[in-house]
């Protein structure tokens, strides 16, 4: 009797413990669940049953001419690339960075001699009007003086005196034109170098709206083609939003396959309901949704390049994008993961300061001093922080003591 009153106790004891402890994972999840951006494929499902609703229809497909299955099943080789840091120019052996800041000094130098050469030019085409009795052209006059800050007596009256003085200025302008000819020298191997690293990498800087050849790039022209026409006459909503499910349903299918060309086409389809969905539909919290389905999840997509390298450019601009609609519709947490994603993907861009100083603004007038704190600390460019206490004085203090 002690004993089978003694394992009931135990048994209790066990539904005591694994009874509360089952119900905080459930709770723990539960708010996970809630505060964590919701999933694609559900969003996705609020998008087909909105698009359905809307415009009495439950089938989207449209004639396309997609590539084969074994296309899309078939990923194309990785190349060895060249990186763009390590590249050295053939002719100067200098990287990119040090090609740019040489070209700019060298550049700036001969436009100052070009000046120079120039005003001495006009100097002696008055100066000889004067010898031959002419009239000077007033203008011509006013703009030189006025541009160059030269002072009006500059040339004397007397003529043996004038000539003397073109003469001076023929000498000046030929010690000019050695030098700029000199320099000219001097940037001719950079240039060649800078041409160089562009051709290189040019896929690096390839804006997603650049539409490839070949069959499928037809196919998708013809098809936005089409659609911009369906569109131009739609006179209903619920039209229009059945040309947003064609243009989404054609995306889903592209989405499946494996080569980046064929992913790349899915995402700008893709992005081009979202832009319908807000310039022909006027639903900013539509466009909103393709964005968060369709667009954040395979942002990525924009960064491949046919070179195989990563094109952090259109990564960048396409998550800046995506910011701007949810800032349309006031959806804060998801314009902070468009900028988390920025810099996650892109922490050295030019452009990642400012984003650091966006999340600070946002934490900021969201009560959470101290998470703008940590974007704040992040911030490399001294510059870029007097701006940001222009722009937000509210973030003063916090930047005067990070």
């Amino acid at each position: 009797m002690n004993q089978n009153s003694n394992t009931t106790q135990i048994k209790i004891n066990k539904n005591l413990i694994i009874i509360p402890a089952a119900v905080a994972v459930i709770i723990i999840g539960l708010v996970w669940y809630l505060s964590s951006p919701e999933p694609a494929w559900l969003v996705k499902f609020k998008i087909q049953h909105y698009l359905k609703k809307n415009s009495g229809k439950s089938d989207f497909s449209v004639n396309f001419k997609f590539p084969s299955k074994a296309e899309m099943a078939k990923a194309p080789e990785k190349k060895s690339n060249i990186d763009e840091k390590s590249y050295r120019g053939k002719l100067t052996k200098k990287d990119f960075q040090t090609l740019c800041d040489e070209y700019i000094k060298l550049k700036s130098e001969a436009l100052k001699l070009e000046q120079v050469i120039n005003t001495n030019k006009y100097l002696i085409r008055i100066a000889n009007e004067r010898l031959e009795g002419k009239n000077e052209d007033p203008d011509l006059v006013f703009a030189l003086l006025e541009s160059t800050n030269l002072p009006p007596d500059l040339l004397p009256p007397d003529a043996e005196a004038l000539k003397n003085k073109i003469k001076q200025i023929q000498d000046v302008i030929e010690s000019n034109s050695k030098l700029l000819a000199e320099k000219e020298e001097q940037i001719k191997p950079i240039l060649s170098d800078l041409i160089d690293f562009q051709m290189m990498f040019k896929d690096l800087y390839q804006p997603l709206d650049d539409v490839g050849t070949g069959e499928l790039a037809n196919a998708q022209a013809e098809l936005v083609r089409s659609l911009r026409q369906k569109f131009e006459d739609a006179t209903t909503y619920s039209q229009m939003y059945e040309y947003i499910g064609q243009e989404l349903w054609v995306a889903d299918r592209l989405f499946e396959s494996k080569n980046p060309a064929h992913l790349r086409v899915a995402l700008q389809l893709a992005r081009q309901a979202a832009r319908d969905a807000m310039e022909y539909a006027q639903n900013y919290w539509l466009s909103a949704r393709i964005y968060e389905a369709y667009i954040l999840p395979n942002v990525q997509i924009a960064g491949l390049t046919r070179g195989g390298r990563r094109n952090n450019f259109s990564i960048e601009g396409l998550l800046n994008e995506a910011a701007n609609i949810f800032q349309m519709n006031e959806e804060n947490e998801n314009i902070i993961r468009c900028y988390k994603q920025t810099l996650a993907l892109a922490p050295d861009s030019p452009r990642a300061d400012f984003t650091r100083i966006q999340l600070a603004a946002i934490y900021e007038q969201a009560g959470e001093p101290g998470k703008a704190v940590k974007y704040l600390r992040q911030i490399q460019s001294t510059n870029t922080l007097n701006w940001a206490i222009r722009r937000f004085p509210s973030l003063q203090h916090y930047i005067e003591n990070r």
